[in-house]
């Protein structure tokens, strides 16, 4: 049996065993059998092609959704029949028994707010003690949220500029009890410097970082999560328009030795050069990035190989301080690949004037679901919001939606369903049926203590990304 799909009315051709047919594609949920000796063919629209199901040894036409046996039918609302075949046999007729009702599933009741995280005002909690900022493994913290506590002790009031060169998550920042920025990537943060306006004495910042996972290829392999280094006051160097200069080749020891695998495709790119030079008094760390250039690139300072950054991501992060002397240094960039004026837009360089942290005192608190209700009010503090529904009286896939989603988790009757972001791709999250009790409570925890919007349940037989 051979399956051709195209677009409903369209005139099409093909051959077997040297005879030319023709055939006009089939509207409709019918498709048309060609047999050609012992050859079946099966022409139908691309449209039903999206709901042919083969079951069984079977093929059915029609059904949205069809589970482990033929008898496992899903249909659209106000289908009334669908096709079977079954082998060489005729191709069979089915008219749906019972027309498909409309799946109605529980009500939600309306999100109450259980909880703030009072991690940035309240001084009575119990704190860690650190020497400096760590990553989260160093903190036996292997996964999900971890608070660091950073207590600064300023001469004079003033403002600052903050910079994370060492946090490559998400980081929710409050100063002083106030919530200042979010420190990251995605909807709502940034990744250059915040300003921070600290008074005169005693100011203390109080992070909560999410571990966003690890990447699994490439040149980042093992990389530290959490914070791991220190904050500095940031200002950035303002670059000029990049000279290019083609070279004809490159010393190969510039990849690692990981990424040999590489060098065939790098060799048989063009490889360019372009140089930034700069004049420091004093030394002061130095902080390369950049997003979007989707080119393999390395990075030279005073004649060391800095870093190799393949093109898995477009995106490096770079902190130069050991590279760097006191007077005139100089960056170079070798850049595999066609360039122009545009090329090195994204490049960012950041000046790291002044370690905020240094002296400052350091703590880490565990982050975990609260076993009861807390008090305060989501002023932009994370927040926990519960709802409750009755479990649904037919056993189809039950799932969570979210429309107008921030970030942070969800719970379903105090098991961890998953994440939610409102970067996508996914709107609906799946409620397991062994986890549903006779009333079940949903806990949303939501970064910024906003309440959830547009919230609903519903059945999706089909999965969570089916329209």
């Amino acid at each position: 049996v051979v399956l051709l799909h195209g677009p409903a009315g369209f005139a099409g051709k093909f051959r077997i065993n040297g005879k030319d047919q023709s055939v006009v594609v089939p509207a409709g949920d019918e498709p048309k059998i060609i047999d050609v000796g012992d050859v079946r063919i099966v022409v139908l629209n691309s449209e039903l092609a999206m709901r042919t199901w083969h079951v069984d040894e079977s093929l059915l036409f029609g059904p949205a959704f069809v589970g482990e046996t033929v008898d496992d039918l899903t249909f659209a609302h106000g289908a009334k029949e669908y096709f079977l075949l079954t082998g060489q046999s005729r191709l069979s007729h089915r008219k749906i028994s019972q027309p498909a009702q409309k799946l109605v599933a529980p009500r939600l009741s309306t999100w109450k707010m259980s909880g703030v995280a009072n991690e940035p005002i309240d001084e009575n909690l119990v704190w860690q003690k650190i020497d400096r900022p760590r990553d989260v493994d160093s903190l036996g913290i292997n996964y999900g949220y971890v608070w660091y506590r950073a207590e600064i002790n300023a001469e004079r009031a003033g403002k600052k500029h903050l910079y994370l060169p060492e946090c490559e998550d998400r980081a929710n920042i409050f100063l002083n009890g106030k919530p200042l920025a979010v420190w990251g990537r995605g909807d709502g943060a940034v990744r250059e410097p915040i300003t921070a306006s600290l008074v005169k004495g005693k100011n203390v910042l109080t992070m909560l970082l999410d571990n966003l996972g690890r990447i699994n290829y490439g040149q980042n392999l093992g990389e530290l999560k959490g914070l791991w280094g220190h904050i500095y006051d940031a200002a950035a160097i303002k670059l000029s328009k990049p000279a290019f200069k083609k070279l004809a080749e490159f010393d190969e020891r510039i990849i690692p030795r990981r990424l040999t695998h590489l060098l065939p495709g790098l060799k048989s790119l063009p490889l360019w050069r372009t140089t930034i030079d700069l004049t420091l008094k004093p030394v002061t760390p130095i902080h390369l990035s950049y997003h979007g250039i989707d080119r393999s690139m390395a990075v030279i300072c005073n004649g060391r190989v800095a870093a190799f950054f393949g093109r898995n991501g477009a995106y490096g992060d770079l902190l130069l301080q050991s590279e760097l002397v006191k007077g005139k240094n100089r960056i170079e960039l070798l850049i595999w690949g066609d360039v122009d004026d545009q090329t090195l837009k994204p490049l960012r360089l950041w000046a790291l004037n002044e370690n905020i942290t240094e002296s400052a005192q350091w703590s880490y608190r565990s982050w975990s679901v609260p076993e009861t209700p807390t008090s305060g009010k989501g002023t932009g503090r994370p927040a926990w919001y519960t709802a409750t529904f009755a479990a649904p009286t037919v056993d189809k896939p039950l799932f969570l939606h979210l429309a107008k989603r921030g970030k942070g988790q969800i719970f379903l009757n105090g098991r961890n369903i998953g994440r939610f972001w409102s970067v996508g791709p996914q709107e609906n999250y799946y409620l397991p049926s062994c986890w549903l009790r006779e009333e079940n409570q949903l806990m949303i925890f939501d970064e910024t203590g906003a309440s959830p919007l547009e919230t609903s349940l519903r059945f999706c037989p089909q999965g969570p990304f089916a329209k």
